[in-house]
């Protein structure tokens, strides 16, 4: 029997894109009894949560509280983050990060997020309104999830060379193809301040992979691409990107950033991780 992906790799660009606004649609319709759920449960202890739709975006609404906490968790036990830091957050989304973000930091620290996403930069600068400490930028691009005039290997962070004390690029190189993820890098090494770290998370196919056992079944596989990249769905590159480890650390290297840890993530059911995806942890050289 076909799979999900099967099925979506016989479907041409457009109907995929439709397919994702009747999703959306039918997100904010259920939005109301989402709403009354949270209040009746106390779901969320962190203040207002996103809708629906806007969780959607960021990935699967499911794991948007978890995906969240297991980065500020890996945050807070490997010492990333002081109280006073400056925080940078590439593709914050809806605020997933800036609601950890805002129990983490102290009064002196400060938060600057930004994203293509209109409706989500929209709704964090009305949720954050009245705590001085966070801003949000939209980054008006040209991209798969948005229709800016600028393209992303021209984008400039919103932020002046070396005054972050930490950046965090959370589901950003899993969605992006060698060029953004060369300017990316290179934008995080020229905002990050000297000895100081970047978590960035990824996706990384290893060499002999296969002969280590698995735990389970892996969340994803890329069957299209190589020999350094590849993706998931076939119509849609962007969608789930992964890269050869080697390949990504030799990006990482030739932005003149070092890499000073590499965890894995248990997406590929091989591995007993808090995390998700692999994370990356790097300095300026």
């Amino acid at each position: 029997m076909p799979t999900l992906r099967t099925w979506l790799n016989r479907l041409p660009r457009p109907i995929i894109e439709l397919l994702r606004l009747t999703r959306t649609a039918a997100l904010w319709l259920l939005e109301p009894l989402d709403w009354i759920h949270r209040r009746v449960t106390a779901a969320s202890d962190r203040g207002a949560a996103p809708p629906l739709w806007l969780k959607r975006h960021s990935g699967p609404i499911w794991a948007f509280d978890r995906a969240a906490g297991e980065i500020a968790a890996t945050i807070a036990v490997l010492g990333l983050l002081r109280n006073d830091d400056r925080v940078l957050d590439i593709g914050c989304g809806c605020g997933s990060m800036a609601l950890e973000f805002q129990r983490m930091l102290g009064e002196s620290g400060s938060y600057i997020g930004f994203d293509v996403h209109k409706p989500s930069i929209a709704w964090c600068r009305a949720r954050f309104a009245a705590d001085a400490r966070f801003r949000f930028e939209l980054a008006d691009l040209r991209t798969a999830w948005s229709r800016g005039p600028r393209s992303t290997v021209a984008y400039r962070f919103p932020v002046a060379d070396g005054d972050a004390d930490f950046v965090l690029a959370k589901s950003v190189f899993t969605h992006f193809l060698e060029p953004e993820s060369q300017h990316y890098l290179g934008e995080v090494r020229r905002v990050l301040r000297p000895g100081r770290a970047a978590l960035l998370t990824a996706f990384l196919l290893q060499d002999g992979g296969a002969a280590r056992p698995r735990l389970r079944p892996p969340d994803f596989t890329f069957p299209y691409g190589g020999p350094h990249l590849w993706w998931r769905i076939k119509a849609r590159r962007e969608s789930t990107v992964a890269y050869e480890e080697k390949y990504f650390v030799a990006l990482v290297e030739a932005a003149q950033l070092r890499v000073d840890k590499l965890i894995p993530g248990y997406w590929t059911g091989r591995w007993i991780s808090p995390n998700a995806q692999d994370l990356v942890i790097v300095s300026r050289s």
